[in-house]
């Protein structure tokens, strides 16, 4: 079921940079929504057994088209398109970075910057050490959003992520 939301825009009379808010729900530049992303960034760096197209096929996501295409089959989320999204969420480092310094900084016996070194991304998800390191930065994301969440009641999403820069 496709959402509709208005993005509000501003511009800059100085320096004509345009801005952005982005609801809560989404990430910039995605057609999904920030939930959806999270959920099958997890499912592939959570589980060793994982492929992109298992993914997939075990969870498809249809998509709205133009009601005036041609086309005769459902159309369906590409694998390639989880491969975009934990790109995206690898990227994110300074975002990583500045919830990690604010949960410890929170509660400095917290035992979250162990946790987050322990995290391991199985050997057959890359092939090379900047892939890996994405995959483990996308691993890390999905796993502090829920104990921000839990810790702060306010999501990573869009707030600290805008701070950030989305860095």
């Amino acid at each position: 079921m496709p959402i509709k939301g208005l993005l509000l825009r501003w511009k800059c009379p100085g320096c004509n940079k345009t801005a952005t808010a982005y609801p809560d729900f989404a990430l910039p530049y995605k057609r999904y929504t920030i939930p959806t992303i999270l959920a099958f960034s997890q499912a592939y760096v959570n589980d060793p057994t994982h492929s992109y197209r298992r993914l997939v096929d075990e969870c498809p996501l249809p998509h709205q088209v133009d009601p005036n295409s041609k086309t005769d089959h459902e159309p369906m989320m590409e694998h390639s398109t989880i491969h975009r999204w934990i790109t995206t969420l690898g990227g994110y480092a300074g975002v990583v970075q500045n919830a990690t310094d604010l949960m410890v900084q929170a509660n400095p016996t917290t035992s979250l910057c162990r946790d987050l070194a322990g995290l391991k991304i199985s050997p057959l998800k890359y092939m090379s050490s900047k892939r890996k390191q994405i995959l483990l930065t996308c691993f890390q994301l999905v796993t502090l959003v829920p104990l921000y969440l839990a810790q702060f009641r306010v999501p990573i999403f869009p707030k600290l992520a805008t701070r950030a820069g989305y860095t």
